[in-house]
């Protein structure tokens, strides 16, 4: 199975479908590889798009290997979390992959997920092809069960962050401080922990006393 390529592009077409998706052949060690991608940025990094790539260019993509009875399909992806989320589209009974290239091409990963998380099948509808029905069948499948980007799971930390040092902040606060005086233990803190989340939060708030 194929997994990730590095080559020039040699030709690059934009396919009549109606679906944004672009065929690329990339020359990898004298070998052409015909690739299957979304038109747009199907990335977290918007600077980055396939209808950007040109003949010569240096593409470095991620591959989702696909094979049924009759064929062998390559799919290509600038990050493995497009690749990922396309893998779990196409798992859901009547979603091919020309429908999830074209998700990624419109709504993009966060998009795509905040739409499946969120039940809005009327966002997810606006893909050409897909409509309410798939929309529907994608949410009742998926929802739940995404596999977060990166870029999300680092804004959930961030917030689960703030969140605990809030809390730690108004425990220093309701045992009679100042809030001045608890939010410099809390930083103290921060310092030396790192960070502080709700498992830690116990041994925070006795270290934050002791700097008082």
């Amino acid at each position: 199975m194929i997994g990730f390529l590095r080559g020039k592009v040699i030709s690059l077409t934009l396919l009549s479908t109606g679906l944004d998706v672009v065929r690329i052949i990339l020359e990898v060690n004298n070998i052409g590889y015909v690739l299957y991608a979304p038109k747009g940025a199907a990335t977290n990094d918007n600077k980055k798009s396939f209808t950007n790539a040109r003949v010569g260019d240096e593409l470095e993509v991620w591959i989702s290997h696909v094979v049924r009875e009759d064929s062998e399909t390559l799919y290509a992806f600038f990050s493995d979390e497009d690749r990922v989320l396309f893998e779990q589209l196409i798992t859901v009974s009547g979603i091919g992959p020309k429908i999830a290239l074209a998700m990624l091409a419109n709504l993009g990963i966060s998009g795509i997920q905040t739409a499946i998380e969120t039940d809005d099948i009327k966002r997810l509808a606006t893909t050409p092809g897909l409509g309410n029905k798939g929309a529907s069948k994608i949410i009742l499948d998926l929802k739940g069960k995404l596999v977060q980007s990166s870029d999300q799971a680092r804004e959930k930390d961030q917030v689960d962050n703030t969140k605990s040092y809030t809390m730690l902040v108004d425990a220093i606060i309701s045992l009679g401080f100042k809030p001045q005086v608890a939010t410099d233990a809390a930083d103290k803190v921060v310092k030396e922990l790192g960070e502080i989340t709700s498992l830690n939060l116990p041994v925070a708030l006795k270290a934050a006393l002791a700097k008082i």
